[in-house]
């Protein structure tokens, strides 16, 4: 995902020094199909708004989401992309 995300931005000339990404696994050990797996993109201010919407669906391509297949469909959850405020 992370590198998903960097390429995303070097095409697009997108400094990346200040974007966090995380992910959050809620395992379910009795029940491995009801594991969750959530990604969370933390954007700068700098970022450019034209681009929010693009990276979020962007994100919700990404490898992590083929990964899921034959997981639940609530396992992958959609990617939350948040940009900072000043």
């Amino acid at each position: 995902m992370a590198t998903d995300i960097l390429a995303f931005c070097r095409v697009r000339k997108i400094a990346t020094d200040d974007i966090k990404v995380y992910q959050t696994v809620d395992f379910d050990k009795k029940h491995t199909d009801n594991t969750q797996i959530q990604l969370q993109v933390d954007l700068p201010p700098e970022f450019p708004d034209k681009y929010v919407r693009a990276l979020r669906n962007f994100a919700k391509q990404c490898l992590v989401s083929k990964l899921t297949v034959g997981m639940t469909t609530e396992s992958y959850l959609s990617p939350v992309v948040t940009k900072r405020t000043a």
